[in-house]
């Protein structure tokens, strides 16, 4: 049995404990997994850049080594540095191959922890305060699922941007040498391919507007988020309920949040939608 297994068993299939305990414990035991495995999946990514940058400098110091011995100029500071960087590929297959392991059980444990999270809100009754509790704390992966996406959508604009931008000097400047330099015409011609594809697709696929809208949506989500734990604007009475300290009072709130998260949601959806029509579909139907 795996100390997963142990933990399903004895923390979240205690049927003495409520529940809706069950389940923020195990969310929360989920949130420092995957933590941990964004923190693996970087450090994977660090070793799989020296990875590359080892094999990079034997492959330029092989070559200038075997220049050096051709010419009868061989350099013992080119030949350690050579051994060197090999001893250093050898290091980091090696510490990709011993953290493999670790990544897959992180991995594992991961999916484990979400089945159970899933299992026990599947238990919670749907007319229930528990229900909707479990709906607010979910909406923060969402949040997290959106901010995800817009920081992706925008990073992919500024990247796109900026190459239409220093595309577009290297390639006037090209054009402009084309007269004393004949061989760079093929360059400014690629080049300048390049930025109109690079601009084309920017503005076709909207990644900016995408962006901006994704990360709105996030932080209207986030924001009634705040208000309905602090009682704070449209939260802060629930109209028809004497006690607004009860779990009647509590229940509206919540029902009232599950309905702006939905709005919220169903208008994000919407300007999906728009974002993939054509400006002629879009006049067309307006």
């Amino acid at each position: 049995m795996t100390s997963m297994e142990s933990a399903d068993r004895s923390a979240y299939a205690d049927e003495s404990v409520p529940v809706d305990e069950r389940h923020r414990a195990a969310a929360r035991d989920l949130e420092l997994k995957v933590d941990s495995l964004r923190a693996a999946r970087g450090a994977r990514r660090l070793h799989y850049v020296w990875l590359l940058s080892s094999v990079v400098a034997v492959l330029l110091l092989g070559y200038s080594g075997i220049l050096a011995f051709w010419q009868s100029d061989p350099n013992t500071l080119r030949v350690f540095g050579l051994v060197a960087v090999v001893v250093s590929t050898v290091a980091a297959s090696t510490v990709l191959i011993k953290k493999r392991p670790e990544l897959v059980d992180l991995n594992f444990e991961a999916r484990q922890l979400l089945h159970v999270k899933h299992s026990l809100a599947s238990r919670v009754p749907v007319e229930s305060v528990e229900a909707l509790r479990i709906y607010r704390e979910s909406s923060l992966d969402l949040v997290e699922q959106f901010r995800k996406n817009a920081t992706r959508n925008r990073g992919v604009h500024n990247s796109f941007q900026g190459f239409v931008i220093a595309g577009s000097i290297v390639g006037s400047t090209m054009t402009a040498l084309v007269g004393e330099l004949p061989d760079i015409r093929w360059y400014a011609t690629v080049i300048t391919a390049l930025v109109s594809i690079s601009a084309g697709l920017t503005g076709y696929f909207k990644f900016r507007e995408r962006g901006y809208n994704e990360q709105s949506t996030a932080d209207d989500i986030e924001r009634n988020y705040n208000a309905v734990q602090f009682r704070i604007g449209e939260y802060q009475i629930v109209d028809g309920i004497d006690d607004q300290d009860g779990e009647e009072a509590e229940m509206g709130r919540l029902r009232k949040y599950a309905e702006n998260v939905e709005k919220l949601k169903e208008e994000q959806r919407k300007r999906e939608l728009q974002l993939e029509q054509s400006p002629g579909a879009t006049d067309g139907r307006s």
